[in-house]
Protein backbone atom coordinates (compact mmCIF):
# COMPACT_ATOMS: atom_id res chain seq x y z
CA UNK A 1 0.00 0.00 0.00
CA UNK A 2 2.91 2.79 0.81
CA UNK A 3 4.02 1.77 -2.08
CA UNK A 4 1.02 2.60 -4.34
CA UNK A 5 1.12 5.52 -3.15
CA UNK A 6 4.76 6.57 -3.26
CA UNK A 7 4.56 5.62 -6.84
CA UNK A 8 0.73 7.94 -6.68
CA UNK A 9 2.87 10.87 -5.59
CA UNK A 10 5.97 10.66 -7.84
CA UNK A 11 3.73 10.86 -10.68
CA UNK A 12 1.90 13.14 -9.39
CA UNK A 13 4.89 15.74 -8.86
CA UNK A 14 6.56 14.71 -12.24
CA UNK A 15 3.20 15.77 -13.75
CA UNK A 16 3.95 19.28 -11.95
CA UNK A 17 7.18 19.85 -12.66
CA UNK A 18 6.21 19.15 -16.47
CA UNK A 19 3.72 21.85 -15.89
CA UNK A 20 5.71 24.41 -14.01
CA UNK A 21 8.37 23.68 -17.31
CA UNK A 22 5.92 24.50 -19.62
CA UNK A 23 4.97 27.35 -18.03
CA UNK A 24 8.16 28.55 -17.67
CA UNK A 25 9.26 27.60 -21.37
CA UNK A 26 5.95 29.79 -22.19
CA UNK A 27 6.93 32.76 -20.42
CA UNK A 28 10.75 32.81 -21.69
CA UNK A 29 9.52 32.56 -25.48
CA UNK A 30 6.25 35.71 -24.85
CA UNK A 31 9.32 37.33 -23.22
CA UNK A 32 11.48 37.08 -26.55
CA UNK A 33 8.69 37.74 -28.86
CA UNK A 34 8.13 41.05 -27.36
CA UNK A 35 11.70 41.97 -26.91
CA UNK A 36 11.67 41.06 -30.57
CA UNK A 37 8.83 42.57 -31.57
CA UNK A 38 9.69 45.36 -29.69
CA UNK A 39 13.20 46.29 -31.55
CA UNK A 40 11.72 45.41 -34.72
CA UNK A 41 9.06 48.38 -34.12
CA UNK A 42 11.96 50.32 -33.67
CA UNK A 43 13.87 49.59 -36.46
CA UNK A 44 10.70 50.43 -38.87
CA UNK A 45 10.46 53.76 -37.39
CA UNK A 46 14.14 54.85 -37.83
CA UNK A 47 14.00 53.18 -41.39
CA UNK A 48 10.53 54.84 -42.70
CA UNK A 49 10.81 58.05 -40.56
CA UNK A 50 12.06 61.09 -42.68
CA UNK A 51 15.09 62.63 -42.43
CA UNK A 52 17.39 66.05 -43.02
CA UNK A 53 20.75 65.05 -44.36
CA UNK A 54 23.49 66.82 -45.96
CA UNK A 55 20.78 69.63 -46.35
CA UNK A 56 18.62 67.18 -48.52
CA UNK A 57 15.21 66.04 -47.63
CA UNK A 58 15.31 62.59 -47.33
CA UNK A 59 11.82 61.20 -48.41
CA UNK A 60 12.21 57.43 -47.85
CA UNK A 61 14.87 55.45 -46.31
CA UNK A 62 14.82 51.63 -47.05
CA UNK A 63 14.08 49.72 -44.08
CA UNK A 64 16.38 46.58 -45.02
CA UNK A 65 19.62 49.28 -44.54
CA UNK A 66 18.41 48.89 -40.26
CA UNK A 67 17.78 45.50 -39.95
CA UNK A 68 19.42 42.46 -39.88
CA UNK A 69 17.86 38.92 -39.68
CA UNK A 70 17.01 37.72 -36.19
CA UNK A 71 18.17 34.49 -34.17
CA UNK A 72 15.29 32.21 -33.68
CA UNK A 73 15.04 31.20 -30.14
CA UNK A 74 15.68 27.29 -29.76
CA UNK A 75 11.93 25.85 -29.48
CA UNK A 76 10.35 28.14 -31.09
CA UNK A 77 8.23 27.08 -34.12
CA UNK A 78 8.00 30.09 -36.11
CA UNK A 79 9.36 33.62 -37.27
CA UNK A 80 9.59 36.49 -35.06
CA UNK A 81 9.83 39.01 -38.53
CA UNK A 82 6.15 40.85 -38.09
CA UNK A 83 6.79 42.06 -41.63
CA UNK A 84 9.43 38.82 -43.53
CA UNK A 85 8.62 39.85 -47.04
CA UNK A 86 8.89 44.07 -47.18
CA UNK A 87 7.07 45.13 -49.81
CA UNK A 88 9.35 46.70 -52.54
CA UNK A 89 11.32 49.78 -51.90
CA UNK A 90 11.46 52.81 -53.99
CA UNK A 91 14.57 54.52 -54.76
CA UNK A 92 16.59 56.57 -52.70
CA UNK A 93 14.30 60.33 -53.35
CA UNK A 94 16.65 63.28 -52.44
CA UNK A 95 15.43 67.17 -53.27
CA UNK A 96 17.96 69.59 -52.77
CA UNK A 97 17.56 73.53 -51.77
CA UNK A 98 17.56 75.96 -54.40
CA UNK A 99 21.13 76.79 -53.38
CA UNK A 100 21.68 77.18 -57.66
CA UNK A 101 20.04 80.32 -58.77
CA UNK A 102 18.47 80.18 -62.33
CA UNK A 103 19.77 81.29 -65.19
CA UNK A 104 16.78 83.61 -65.09
CA UNK A 105 17.64 85.08 -61.93
CA UNK A 106 21.75 85.35 -62.63
CA UNK A 107 20.12 87.22 -65.93
CA UNK A 108 18.58 89.88 -63.59
CA UNK A 109 20.84 90.28 -60.63
CA UNK A 110 23.62 90.99 -63.82
CA UNK A 111 21.40 93.83 -65.03
CA UNK A 112 20.32 95.43 -61.95
CA UNK A 113 24.66 95.47 -60.74
CA UNK A 114 25.33 97.15 -64.21
CA UNK A 115 22.52 99.80 -64.00
CA UNK A 116 23.68 100.68 -60.58
CA UNK A 117 27.33 100.85 -61.10
CA UNK A 118 26.67 102.78 -64.87
CA UNK A 119 24.40 105.33 -63.09
CA UNK A 120 27.35 105.73 -59.96
CA UNK A 121 29.81 106.51 -62.67
CA UNK A 122 27.59 108.99 -64.76
CA UNK A 123 27.01 110.50 -60.96
CA UNK A 124 30.52 110.93 -60.16
CA UNK A 125 31.71 112.37 -63.73
CA UNK A 126 28.49 115.36 -63.44
CA UNK A 127 29.85 115.83 -59.80
CA UNK A 128 32.98 116.67 -61.19
CA UNK A 129 31.29 118.78 -63.93
CA UNK A 130 28.61 120.26 -62.64
CA UNK A 131 29.39 120.73 -58.89
CA UNK A 132 33.31 120.73 -58.43
CA UNK A 133 34.25 122.00 -61.92
CA UNK A 134 37.03 119.97 -64.17
CA UNK A 135 39.69 123.05 -62.96
CA UNK A 136 38.79 122.29 -58.99
CA UNK A 137 38.36 118.11 -59.64
CA UNK A 138 42.05 119.37 -61.23
CA UNK A 139 43.27 121.38 -58.44
CA UNK A 140 42.21 117.92 -56.06
CA UNK A 141 43.75 115.29 -57.88
CA UNK A 142 47.32 117.30 -57.51
CA UNK A 143 46.78 117.80 -53.88
CA UNK A 144 46.75 114.17 -53.32
CA UNK A 145 50.38 113.52 -55.97
CA UNK A 146 48.37 112.81 -59.75
CA UNK A 147 48.88 114.79 -62.93
CA UNK A 148 45.78 117.87 -62.94
CA UNK A 149 45.28 116.31 -66.30
CA UNK A 150 44.32 112.96 -65.47
CA UNK A 151 41.59 114.85 -63.99
CA UNK A 152 40.16 115.38 -67.38
CA UNK A 153 40.47 111.79 -68.25
CA UNK A 154 38.43 110.06 -65.26
CA UNK A 155 36.26 112.23 -65.92
CA UNK A 156 35.50 111.03 -69.56
CA UNK A 157 35.75 107.54 -68.74
CA UNK A 158 33.21 107.69 -65.81
CA UNK A 159 30.96 109.48 -68.02
CA UNK A 160 31.48 107.19 -71.21
CA UNK A 161 31.83 104.04 -69.06
CA UNK A 162 28.62 105.22 -67.13
CA UNK A 163 26.55 105.72 -69.84
CA UNK A 164 27.54 102.42 -71.87
CA UNK A 165 26.69 100.11 -69.00
CA UNK A 166 23.64 101.72 -68.61
CA UNK A 167 22.81 100.31 -72.36
CA UNK A 168 24.52 97.29 -71.81
CA UNK A 169 27.33 97.63 -74.23
CA UNK A 170 31.06 95.96 -73.71
CA UNK A 171 29.73 95.40 -70.24
CA UNK A 172 32.81 93.25 -69.49
CA UNK A 173 35.33 95.42 -71.23
CA UNK A 174 33.98 98.34 -69.78
CA UNK A 175 34.06 97.07 -66.13
CA UNK A 176 37.79 96.21 -66.64
CA UNK A 177 38.46 98.93 -67.84
CA UNK A 178 37.24 101.02 -65.15
CA UNK A 179 39.04 99.18 -62.58
CA UNK A 180 42.05 101.57 -62.53
CA UNK A 181 39.85 104.04 -61.50
CA UNK A 182 38.08 102.74 -58.69
CA UNK A 183 41.66 101.34 -57.40
CA UNK A 184 42.97 104.57 -57.56
CA UNK A 185 40.11 106.37 -55.49
CA UNK A 186 40.71 102.93 -52.99
CA UNK A 187 44.19 104.80 -53.29
CA UNK A 188 43.58 108.00 -52.52
CA UNK A 189 40.92 107.32 -49.51
CA UNK A 190 42.55 104.72 -47.75
CA UNK A 191 44.52 107.31 -45.39
CA UNK A 192 41.35 108.50 -44.10
CA UNK A 193 40.52 105.04 -42.38
CA UNK A 194 37.90 102.39 -43.72
CA UNK A 195 34.36 104.04 -42.77
CA UNK A 196 33.73 106.20 -45.15
CA UNK A 197 31.45 108.91 -43.16
CA UNK A 198 35.28 109.49 -41.53
CA UNK A 199 36.64 112.86 -42.61
CA UNK A 200 37.68 112.71 -46.47
CA UNK A 201 36.12 109.75 -46.79
CA UNK A 202 37.32 106.35 -46.00
CA UNK A 203 38.17 103.47 -48.36
CA UNK A 204 35.24 100.66 -47.77
CA UNK A 205 33.07 102.69 -50.59
CA UNK A 206 35.35 102.62 -53.26
CA UNK A 207 36.98 99.06 -52.27
CA UNK A 208 33.16 97.91 -52.18
CA UNK A 209 33.18 99.45 -55.77
CA UNK A 210 36.59 97.05 -57.09
CA UNK A 211 34.34 93.95 -56.33
CA UNK A 212 30.93 94.94 -57.72
CA UNK A 213 32.71 96.03 -61.02
CA UNK A 214 34.70 92.89 -60.79
CA UNK A 215 31.44 90.51 -60.22
CA UNK A 216 29.67 92.99 -63.36
CA UNK A 217 32.38 91.89 -65.42
CA UNK A 218 31.97 88.31 -64.47
CA UNK A 219 28.46 87.88 -65.38
CA UNK A 220 27.90 90.05 -68.07
CA UNK A 221 24.96 92.25 -69.61
CA UNK A 222 22.31 90.99 -68.33
CA UNK A 223 18.88 91.74 -69.36
CA UNK A 224 17.68 94.70 -71.59
CA UNK A 225 21.32 95.11 -73.21
CA UNK A 226 21.75 97.36 -76.37
CA UNK A 227 22.94 94.46 -79.15
CA UNK A 228 25.36 96.23 -81.56
CA UNK A 229 25.95 94.98 -85.15
CA UNK A 230 29.15 92.61 -85.17
CA UNK A 231 31.56 92.73 -88.28
CA UNK A 232 31.89 88.88 -87.74
CA UNK A 233 28.19 88.33 -87.05
CA UNK A 234 27.84 89.76 -90.54
CA UNK A 235 29.74 88.41 -92.54
CA UNK A 236 28.58 84.81 -91.20
CA UNK A 237 26.19 82.38 -93.55
CA UNK A 238 22.70 81.89 -92.79
CA UNK A 239 21.42 78.47 -91.90
CA UNK A 240 19.22 77.13 -94.84
CA UNK A 241 16.09 76.47 -94.07
CA UNK A 242 16.24 72.71 -94.80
Amino acid sequence: MKRTLNILELNASGRLGDSVSRMLSAEVVGALEERHANAAIVHRDLAAGIGFVNNAWIDQVPTHSFSRPARRPRGLTHDLNPNPHPPTQRPLEITMNDQTPSAATVATAATLLRLALGIMFIAHALLKIMVFTLPGTAGFFESVGFPGALAYVVTFAELAGGVLLVAGVAVRSVNLALLPVLLGATYVHFGAGWVFSNENGGWEYPAFLVVAAIVSALLGSGRFALRLPSPLRATEPEPSAG
